[in-house]
């Protein structure tokens, strides 16, 4: 079984503007190519994760050596390149930077700072490794991860473990949109403040089961936990 750490991390991502507008449209024009070329990435690596009320869940994802080999082919095509180095500013805090570079000179850029006190080099390796992966899949548009939903409600993880009373059930034909709502309010307060999920998910999960926008806006009152400094 995996444990996955929650990582905090700062995030930036903006298109390097080089003198000349030019090049960067040339790298959004062969970035759109390519991406119609990706050969198809699936998320096939199954891993359990532990949960911090005791459950587990399975989790899908598609492994960056994948993702690198559906798209590399298209990206070389297209006279594009992907760099992700790790680089250390002036205060001491490291970052990884994904550059999406083009053969005429234009580049995008995501900064992702990476989490302090990490002493375990295979620790930080995985963490590098899943960074580089989340960073790249997200600036490249490709759904490398199976969705949170989809992961709680496709069953229990190892042992046949579901989280014990977190877990919404689905809605009861026969019971109204009101009770079902009062029914799982609790569950999903108990879901956000143990960090569980976060209220836009809640949402998402609730849409689709055709709340009113009065059980949306509800929900969206939510108290969500403060971010730690």
């Amino acid at each position: 079984m995996l444990w996955l750490p929650v990582i905090e991390t700062r995030n930036t991502m903006e298109p390097i503007i080089p003198p000349n507008p030019d090049p960067l449209v040339q790298l959004y024009a062969a970035l759109a190519k390519a991406q119609s070329k990706f050969d198809p990435v699936i998320a096939d690596t199954l891993v359990n994760v532990k949960m911090k009320n005791g459950g587990s869940y399975d989790f899908k994802y598609a492994p960056l050596a994948q993702i690198n080999e559906k798209t590399r082919p298209a990206l070389t095509a297209n006279g594009i390149a992907v760099l992700q180095p790790i680089e250390t500013d002036a205060s001491g805090e490291r970052w990884l930077i994904t550059r999406i570079v083009h053969e005429a000179g234009g580049m995008m850029e995501n900064r992702i700072a990476l989490p302090r006190g990490m002493a375990d080099v295979k620790d930080f390796g995985a963490t590098v490794t899943y960074l580089r992966r989340y960073c790249l899949s997200s600036m490249l548009g490709i759904a490398a991860d199976s969705e949170p939903d989809e992961q709680h409600e496709e069953g229990a993880g190892e042992g046949g473990n579901k989280p014990a009373d977190n877990k919404p059930e689905k809605a009861d034909p026969a019971v109204s949109a009101e009770a079902w709502f009062k029914k799982n309010l609790k569950s999903w307060e108990a879901q956000v403040a143990a960090g569980e999920k976060t209220v836009a998910q809640i949402v998402k999960y609730a849409e689709s089961r055709n709340l009113s926008p009065g059980h949306i806006a509800r929900i969206k009152q939510i108290p969500q936990p403060e971010a730690s400094q």
